[in-house]
């Protein structure tokens, strides 16, 4: 009887052992907390921030303000305004600019300042609603600020030839003035912008120097004081006029130099090869040239009876055949220039002006 007994109770410490060990394998229902003295806790913090569309602490997603849509700006030379739709969900939306970080604003709205002229800059607008969760950057909108206003007017940086100036040849002479800026040429070229006394001429105007030239039809009469007006009309492409006639005088010298009349160039050129059979031909000249004398049909001819129209243009003093049909593939061409072709002075060429070319296969 005593031995059962002790056997009992050997099997119920067993049986202990095993429910403890069962207990502490799966644990118990009960919360551990600080008093247990468990490693347990729990953040309270700032809710979790989702920006660019991440989402939030792994549980759920986090709902993030709509982006930003219908940008639309305006801008002035140093400050851009931008306005865009309010989203939904939004207490308030960063502005970036170029990349770069500028401010947060409460309304859908933003004025940039203190900017550059001429200069192009990119926004874009992120909304953040009122856990600090923000959204997607909307695209890029891009605005060039305004050009600063040019309220200066131009003005006369020298003239040819210059004012007072005596012994002024008059074979060649073209009488010049040159702008401290751009002008605007329909201002500078009218009949009225540019005199001198007593002459009739052409106009004409170079928009990379500044440059307005009058050329006389005729040479200028030696040992004559002239008077060269340019308009206070005379405007620049911003509007802003000379204000005052600009005038000067200028005497011819009494003995001219008589300068003959040359061709300095053509094309195509002496010589040239494979020159394509629909191609003009041209030849400028060393000085202004009497363009009746020049456009003479006579003047001006290309062999092999090829018929043509012949012009020329004052400004460049180029002369300019242009065949009334193509030319005969892989043949041998002369042009010529005659020695009648005079200059404003009356001076004609030493000799005809001679050069050949050949036309591609």
């Amino acid at each position: 009887m005593k031995r059962s007994m002790i056997g009992i109770l050997g099997w119920w410490a067993v049986l202990g052992m095993l429910m403890m060990t069962f207990n502490g394998c799966g644990g118990s229902d009960k919360t551990p907390s600080a008093s247990d003295g468990s490693m347990a806790s729990t953040d309270v913090g700032s809710p979790a921030k989702a920006p660019n569309g991440a989402s939030g602490n792994g549980n759920a997603s986090i709902a993030l303000p709509a982006t930003p849509l219908n940008i639309t700006g305006g801008a002035s030379q140093s400050k851009v305004g931008m306005s865009w739709t309010a989203s939904v969900g939004a207490a308030g939306y960063r502005v970036h600019r170029d990349g770069v970080f500028l401010n947060v604003v409460t309304t859908p709205s933003f004025l940039d300042v203190g900017l550059n002229a001429s200069t192009l800059y990119c926004y874009s607008i992120s909304a953040v609603d009122a856990a600090g969760n923000e959204s997607l950057p909307s695209a890029p909108v891009c605005i060039t600020t305004l050009a600063v206003l040019d309220a200066a007017a131009p003005t006369i940086l020298s003239t040819s030839p210059a004012s007072l100036a005596t012994e002024v040849q008059t074979d060649p002479l073209t009488i010049s003035a040159v702008f401290s800026e751009t002008m605007n040429v329909l201002s500078v070229i009218n009949a009225s912008s540019f005199t001198v006394s007593g002459v009739n001429g052409t106009i004409s105007y170079e928009a990379a120097t500044s440059t307005v030239t009058f050329t006389p039809s005729l040479a200028l009469t030696p040992g004559t004081m002239y008077t060269a007006t340019i308009s206070g009309n005379a405007a620049d492409v911003a509007g802003n006029r000379l204000g005052a006639d600009h005038v000067w005088n200028f005497t011819t010298t009494a003995a001219p130099v008589v300068t003959l009349p040359a061709v300095v160039s053509t094309n195509p050129v002496k010589n040239g090869t494979n020159v394509s059979v629909s191609s003009v031909l041209t030849a400028v000249f060393s000085e202004p040239m009497d363009p009746l004398t020049v456009m003479n049909p006579s003047c001006f001819t290309v062999n092999h009876g090829v018929a043509g129209l012949v012009s020329y243009d004052i400004p460049s003093r180029t002369a300019t055949f242009t065949p009334s049909a193509p030319l005969a593939p892989a043949t041998v061409y002369t042009g010529t220039i005659c020695n009648n072709a005079q200059d404003l002075a009356g001076n004609k060429m030493t000799a005809n002006h001679v050069w050949n070319f050949t036309t591609a296969p």
